[in-house]
């Protein structure tokens, strides 16, 4: 990964950074228990911070 303090970052650098953090995170909690999955899942959706209600929408699409 690049410099993390390079202020200088481009919007569309900072883009690919994102996706690439996203695919790394959704592929480790792809790998966790159904138990520890459905924790995470329910934690995400009953928090009143819509950015955690987002995020549960995003990883239900990743939940087997």
């Amino acid at each position: 990964m690049n410099n993390w303090n390079n202020n200088q970052s481009s919007p569309e650098q900072l883009k690919k950074e994102i996706i690439r953090l996203q695919k790394l995170v959704f592929l480790i909690y792809s790998k966790l228990p159904q138990e520890e999955r459905q924790a995470i899942f329910d934690q995400l959706s009953n928090s009143f911070d819509p950015e955690d209600k987002d995020i549960s929408m995003l990883i239900n699409s990743y939940r087997i």
